[in-house]
């Protein structure tokens, strides 16, 4: 927090990147805090959060994040989009949502998940790479705009709201007196008034030029994270073809991209249309493809009754082959290339955090999501024994490490299992629950439990279940 730009938001100075998995660690962390400290965490999160989502690295008229700004304003980015950043800020914006019903934010989730339908969708269910920076030879070309052009769409009247609005001026912020739109009004009642207009502005765009190219690849990695994204999003916003989404991307990639033999669970990294799947994956990529069921299992019981043991039984295949191919059989943690791939000249640990989660990272959310849903204590005993790895990168490089440190608060806070009856009411359930966004929650409806119970399971703990809501959640 002490590194926080408390003026314009992110971290440090430009060129600045979103500081999505710092800002997930804070809000994780935050319950546990000290007041000074969880009131400095409001600021700091909300602070960059709103500065993002009005500047020019979200655009503005079709949704979506740029890679990021090289001002340390937010207003110019790198124009290039890329699935895991996305991913990885809806995410973000879902939790801070969940903490202020700020109406921004959730519009910033809808908008950013429309843009991946639109422009990123992939034949199968999954999501495309990235989009290019450059289009037609510049490089942000597609997004920015002069007075004149926006007049041409709009007409004189509501075009003059829409450029004092944005700040497209005759001056122009970026090149050859053209402007990225930036929302110059916090008012979000003035983003309101203004959708028809972005939506026309975006169609033009569309229709009129020339698209920046686009990377096809299916990563499975960047894939993972998206569908994790997309399982909360859904459930949290009363969503269920986000969520539904969600479960079509994580049957594409075991469909596509995991073998399943006698030896055990392959998989790979990257697929592309006419070619298949390719290139053995690294630790990340089981890791993340373990969360990502695990995801869909906290959540897909809502839209089909009894259908997460499948995603449960996939995380875990997933994570049990993890723990055999990329353990350090004689020290802590788990190495970057499985047992008997071929390395340049040995096996490397990854422990921070880059623009991705580290492997290592990832490690711990799903060892610790497995434990709280099987009770199984090599799951526990594995994350207690990495936790202690991190302790040192926590004093000195707490942001490098971010990921990590959100693990280790979520399992300091305990994750909830809660399981519900056939005719559970899961509305009443999901509203109540976003009073509690910084608890990781799993959600099953489960046999043992009468029509309208529900019962809450903290470790290896369940409390005997209950009719009434109110009482449940009160015991967490």
């Amino acid at each position: 927090c002490g590194n926080h730009d408390d003026q314009y938001g992110g971290f440090g100075k430009a060129p600045k990147f979103p500081p999505s998995m710092a800002l997930n660690f804070l809000r994780a962390l935050r319950p546990q805090a000290a007041p000074d400290l969880a009131k400095r965490i409001d600021t700091v999160s909300h602070t960059t959060l709103r500065a993002m989502a009005h500047g020019g690295l979200f655009d503005q008229f079709g949704g979506g994040f740029a890679r990021y700004s090289v001002d340390a304003h937010w207003l110019i980015p790198h124009f290039e989009k890329m699935l895991y950043d996305n991913a990885l800020l809806i995410d973000a914006y879902t939790r801070g949502w969940l903490d202020t019903q700020d109406p921004l934010y959730a519009a910033v989730v809808e908008e950013t998940i429309g843009w991946l339908e639109r422009d990123m969708s992939a034949p199968g269910g999954c999501f495309y790479a990235a989009l290019d920076a450059d289009s037609e030879g510049e490089e942000g070309r597609y997004y920015v705009w002069t007075p004149e052009e926006v007049d041409s769409v709009l007409g004189p009247a509501l075009a003059r709201e829409v450029r004092a609005a944005y700040n497209i001026t005759t001056e122009g912020n970026f090149e050859h007196g053209t402007s990225n739109p930036a929302l110059v009004e916090a008012d979000f009642a003035v983003r309101a008034k203004l959708a028809d207009a972005r939506r026309l502005l975006r169609e033009h765009r569309e229709a009129e030029r020339v698209p920046p190219g686009k990377d096809t690849k299916i990563s499975t990695a960047w894939n993972a994270m998206l569908i994790r994204a997309l399982a909360d999003a859904g459930f949290y916003f009363n969503r269920p073809e986000w969520t539904q989404r969600a479960r079509q991307a994580a049957d594409f990639l075991w469909d596509y991209l995991v073998r399943e033999t006698e030896d055990g669970l392959q998989l790979k990294s990257v697929y592309y249309e006419g070619s298949g799947a390719m290139v053995d994956a690294f630790l990340h990529d089981y890791a993340l493809v373990a969360e990502a069921c695990l995801a869909v299992a906290s959540k897909v019981d809502w839209i089909e009754p009894g259908s997460s043991a499948l995603y449960q039984a996939r995380a875990q295949a997933c994570l049990d082959q993890a723990l055999a191919d990329f353990r350090d059989p004689h020290q802590i943690g788990y190495y970057f290339t499985a047992e008997g791939a071929a390395t340049p000249v040995a096996r490397r640990k990854e422990w921070f955090d880059n623009a991705t989660p580290s492997g290592n990272s990832v490690m711990l959310h799903a060892l610790g999501g497995l434990h709280a849903l099987t009770g199984e204590s090599r799951y526990a005993d594995e994350l207690a024994a990495t936790l202690p790895a991190y302790a040192d990168y926590a004093r000195k490089v707490a942001a490098g490490v971010a990921h990590a440190l959100e693990a280790a608060a979520v399992h300091q806070a305990g994750i909830t299992v809660i399981k519900v009856g056939a005719n559970a009411a899961l509305p009443a359930l999901r509203e109540a629950l976003a009073a509690k966004p910084w608890r990781r929650i799993f959600i099953q409806q489960s046999a043992d439990c009468a029509p309208t119970h529900y019962q809450v399971c903290q470790g290896t703990q369940c409390h005997a279940p209950t009719e009434d809501l109110d009482s449940a959640l009160a015991l967490f």
